[in-house]
């Protein structure tokens, strides 16, 4: 229970379509917040889709997807606490005793946590250096075109393009 904490998640969408006989349009935006039931864990995205088709006389029909998503999270990595927590020595006290640890040392901040007598992690630590961060900017997008040939047969062709912006930041104390 020392690592955990409630959370309220939030999901949020909107979206607006309509059309003609001759076009359709499809708009959507979203948004995302996940609390991570950790402290220092987190996945917050924000979206948004437009799709268009247009009949271009009886026999060809045109039109585009397009979808841009921009999200980030912050974790640590590989098993975090979580993992800390399941191979940690139960026995083991969450925080040094008050008379042992310096609170002006500059090191307090990581000092204060205990450590095992038999090994693993303390999980309070690996919350404390949870400093890993990515922000990504993903766009998706599809350009088509449509021919009837016969009632039941048509000729399709698109052409797709992903581009993706990652950036990761990560610290680790000396």
């Amino acid at each position: 229970e020392v690592i955990r904490k409630n959370v309220m998640n939030q999901n949020y969408n909107l979206t607006v379509k309509g059309g003609t006989k001759y076009a359709h349009y499809l708009a959507d935006i979203g948004y995302l917040n996940e609390d991570g039931a950790v402290n220092k864990f987190s996945y917050k995205r924000y979206s948004l889709r437009i799709n268009t088709d247009f009949n271009v006389g009886k026999y060809v029909t045109v039109g585009e997807n397009l979808g841009l998503t921009y999200d980030k999270r912050q974790s640590n990595d590989y098993n975090g606490p979580i993992g800390s927590a399941m191979g940690a020595d139960p026995l083991m006290p969450a925080y040094q005793p008050k008379d042992s640890v310096n609170v002006n040392d500059m090191n307090y901040i990581y000092d204060r946590y205990a450590v095992s007598e038999i090994g693993g992690a303390n999980p309070l630590l690996d919350i404390e250096l949870a400093n890993w961060v990515q922000s990504r900017l993903m766009l998706v997008g599809n350009l088509f075109g449509e021919i009837t040939l016969l009632k039941d047969l048509k000729f399709r062709t698109s052409l797709g393009l992903t581009g993706v912006y990652n950036h990761t930041s990560d610290y680790s104390p000396q």
